[in-house]
């Protein structure tokens, strides 16, 4: 650890103390002489020794100083500076210890900078979507047509015509009661019920399907628009009501698009087969 040290003027005090003791020393010597002749000379020598020795120990406790804060070196008085400078009676001089001279700070020519280039963006691959496998249409064979074996249609029922004809007369009624124009018995609708009577005796069934599979509406001569069946009701008036009291069966009769009619009532073994055709 290094000892303080006191600055004068820029400078350490230590030539102020050496030139104290010289000083000091001068004034020993004299006095010694004019004292005691040649033994006070000797004296002073002794005197002078101690004092270079001090001196010494100044000095040396001068140089304990650390690198790092005596780096200063004493800058020299300017012409203009007034502080007097004394020199000194040369003596024994400390030699100073040598002042580190850094390493002279380098420094390195500029570099240009780089122009870097911006780093190009990575498009995402697109994920694609695997394609379906095409899958050969199965070749479908034709469905065979079904031909039905006709159902044998009876042959010895009566048709009842003058209760078909009573039938015309009430639906007719029917239809004044809401201010409908009547119907008009027409002989192609009713050769097409008189078809259909007989067949639906043996092919009875929601779909109005003849005894061969085919339409209703296929019967000759094919001219019927909407067709009424009924089974089991022993008279004209009770058919008719039955029918009224049907929404499909009432809507056909009631329907102001239509003209013509064509009826049919069919006797067999004790049961009646009606049939209505309209158009």
């Amino acid at each position: 650890m290094s000892k303080p040290t006191q600055y004068r003027n820029g400078e350490p005090h230590t030539s102020d103390r050496r030139m104290f003791l010289r000083a000091f020393a001068a004034l020993l010597m004299v006095f010694s002489l004019t004292a005691s002749g040649c033994q006070g000379f000797s004296d002073l020598f002794d005197l002078r020794i101690f004092a270079e020795d001090r001196e010494n120990e100044i000095i040396d406790s001068t140089s304990d100083l650390d690198v790092g804060e005596s780096s200063e070196t004493p800058t020299e008085p300017s012409a203009g500076d007034s502080t007097d400078v004394t020199v000194a009676t040369p003596g024994p001089t400390a030699t100073a210890a040598p002042v580190p001279t850094s390493a002279p700070i380098t420094t390195s020519a500029p570099t240009s900078t780089p122009t870097l280039t911006p780093t190009p963006t990575r498009q995402p691959t697109p994920t694609l979507s695997p394609t379906p496998t095409r899958r050969p249409t199965p070749t479908l064979s034709p469905t065979p047509t079904v031909t039905p074996t006709p159902m044998p249609v009876p042959t010895t029922g009566t048709y009842q015509t003058s209760m078909a004809d009573a039938v015309i007369t009430l639906v007719n009624e029917e239809r004044a009661a809401e201010g409908l124009d009547p119907l008009t018995k027409n002989s192609s609708l009713t050769s097409s019920a008189n078809v259909r009577s007989p067949e639906i005796v043996v092919c009875w069934n929601i779909q109005h399907t003849r005894p061969d599979g085919t339409p209703w509406y296929t019967a000759p001569p094919g001219a019927q628009m909407a067709e009424n069946m009924a089974k089991g009701q022993t008279s004209a008036a009770s058919v008719v009501s039955a029918w009224m009291n049907s929404d499909g069966h009432r809507k056909n009769i009631m329907s102001p698009g239509y003209t013509k009619i064509g009826v049919s009532c069919y006797l067999y073994e004790g049961v009646y087969y009606w049939v209505q055709h309209f158009a």
